[in-house]
């Protein structure tokens, strides 16, 4: 992994002021977290079209799936 040395930031600064994080993630797009002066967290700005939800069908689907998984158990709980 590639550390740019232009987006770290200590964590102490992060729990002191947090805005100013998000708006350094923001603009280099992935922040650098150091603990104990070693990179530890990566704070990662994303764009609204890197967002997906499931269609109603896939939701569908995973309903199925999980309900004939554990449709035996669901039917032990009804007794």
């Amino acid at each position: 992994m590639i550390v740019d040395t232009h987006a770290m930031i200590s964590i102490t600064e992060v729990n002191q002021n947090f805005r100013a994080a998000a708006k350094l993630a923001d603009k280099k797009g992935a922040l650098t977290i150091m603990k104990n002066n070693r990179p530890a967290y990566v704070l990662t700005a994303f764009k609204e079209d890197q967002i997906t939800f499931p269609t109603s069908q896939e939701v569908e689907d995973a309903a199925d799936k999980f309900l004939e998984k554990y449709s035996n158990d669901f039917g032990k709980m009804a007794e």
